[in-house]
């Protein structure tokens, strides 16, 4: 189950995979028709799950909402990104199906920023609570000189039981802005320690979402944030010592150059080839 939890994280990260906050002017659709995505429909055996996009009257993305099942489990996944005047994202909602049978509350991330004109947030906080058991994250972020995010690190603690872990990711770029390397650390079993990498290859194609200057929020952060459209991912559990899991993706273009379908496949065989299309006005 591990696994293939995995490789539906992978298969949507090209529907999530922009380019950071030094993205292409916010307010512009790519493609040549000025496009917005507005919904994909994944297919996978016998299922399906379907993201409608929704945006504000000066096209940023406002709504994110995901349906449907994979493996039998629900996908269902909510977000709504709030705003302020200058267009910057100062509050996330997240609402996903319970857990395990437990209900989980709306959880709110806000998002500061150091001054009134920077979209270089320095931190974010966020509580989750599960069945009265409450948990906070803050994150706080390191830039490099091109505005790029290269270092998220969490600090995750409950007010009755103290710290429950610290998490730590470190991005890298290619020359083109791509990010191309996901480190991910943290110190379960005590001192902090490279747990997962994720290793990224592109086309040289627009990404679909990629117009939104604050799309490393909109992603969450997962691997693939760039502005090209992710065609292999190399997933290696370092914890657990396991081989690579190698998950490509092939497109087809329309004739605006956007992505009209893309099929995920995981080399090893063992998970189900994931057919997307895409929809846009």
């Amino acid at each position: 189950m591990k696994k293939f939890t995995l490789f539906l994280l992978l298969s949507n990260i090209f529907l999530v995979s922009c380019q950071k906050d030094v993205a292409l002017d916010p307010g512009t659709p790519g493609g040549s028709d000025n496009l917005l995505l507005v919904k994909t429909v994944s297919v996978q055996n016998n299922e399906s799950y379907t993201t409608t996009y929704s945006y504000t009257a000066d096209k940023k993305i406002e709504i994110i909402n995901i349906t449907g099942t994979s493996g039998g489990l629900s996908v269902d996944n909510y977000r709504r990104f709030y705003r302020d005047a200058a267009g910057r994202i100062i509050r996330i909602a997240i609402k996903i199906p319970p857990q395990n049978g437990i209900e989980t509350d709306t959880v709110f991330m806000d998002v500061h920023y150091p001054n009134a004109t920077t979209f270089n947030y320095d931190y974010t906080v966020q509580k989750i609570s599960v069945s009265g058991f409450d948990v906070y994250d803050s994150t706080t972020y390191t830039y490099n000189s091109n505005n790029q995010i290269t270092e998220g690190y969490t600090h995750q603690y409950n007010p009755i039981l103290g710290p429950v872990q610290d998490l730590r990711f470190v991005y890298s770029y290619d020359a083109a802005g791509n990010l191309v390397k996901l480190e991910g650390y943290n110190n379960a079993s005590g001192p902090m320690e490279l747990v997962v990498t994720f290793n990224l290859g592109y086309d040289d194609k627009t990404n679909p979402l990629a117009f939104d200057k604050q799309e490393f929020l909109v992603t969450g952060g997962n691997p693939g944030s760039s502005k090209n459209n992710v065609t292999v991912i190399t997933f290696t559990d370092v914890a657990g010592n396991g081989d690579p899991q190698v998950i490509n993706y092939a497109y087809t273009f329309g004739s605006n150059g956007l992505p009209s379908k893309v099929v995920t496949t995981d080399q090893s065989g063992s998970n189900p080839v994931i057919t997307t299309t895409f929809y846009y006005q």
